[in-house]
């Protein structure tokens, strides 16, 4: 008996036209939600380094102009920072903003450019996979054992190590949806 998603080719099953427009459909939507939520963070992104400058220049006015300095100014800063760096990761990729050398890389055929993409993306993946378990232990164990900065605010440290957590998800999702984009590629460029 047959998988009704699979019909019998040539001596071998192949999956249905169907069940392939599901499947596209679905990844559309996907990658649909995967993008705006990209995009929101990285906005939020850009509207925390604004935050965030406008705190530095909060306490650097307060500090030489009046002579009174903040004690919680130097630290949300360096959180806001480091919500807007992780944050604005996956944005910056999914903008193919990253640094990247092209000399050599765009000397070659867009098929090859695309396989290179591919591996590199498939490499990243494992790398962003390995991250987020990593940060989930963090953040599990700052909750677990109420971990705090030793600053004078006492800010609970789970967190800046939450938004490496978040930032790393929000990678791997990008790079799921760039694999599989080059798949694509690579897959539509053979039938051509």
């Amino acid at each position: 008996m047959y998988n009704k998603n699979l019909i019998k080719g040539k001596g071998y099953l192949v999956l249905s036209p169907l069940f392939i427009k599901k499947r596209r459909f679905m990844f559309k939507e996907f990658n649909n939600r995967v993008s705006k939520t990209i995009c929101f963070f990285g906005y939020l992104s850009g509207l925390g380094i604004f935050i965030m400058g406008i705190l530095i220049l909060f306490e650097v006015i307060s500090r030489y102009v009046f002579k009174s300095p903040t004690v919680w100014s130097q630290e949300i800063s360096i959180y806001l920072f480091i919500w807007s760096m992780f944050a604005g990761a996956a944005y910056t990729l999914q903008k193919g903003k990253h640094v990247h050398i092209d000399l050599f890389i765009n000397k070659l055929s867009k098929h090859v450019q695309s396989r290179l993409r591919l591996i590199t993306s498939i490499m990243a993946l494992w790398y962003t996979i390995i991250v987020c378990k990593q940060g989930y232990k963090m953040v599990v164990t700052s909750i677990k054992y109420h971990k705090l900065s030793p600053t004078p605010l006492h800010m609970p440290m789970v967190v800046p190590k939450f938004a490496l957590l978040l930032g790393f998800i929000f990678l791997m999702l990008q790079f799921i949806v760039i694999i599989v984009d080059e798949c694509n590629f690579i897959l539509n460029s053979k039938k051509v």
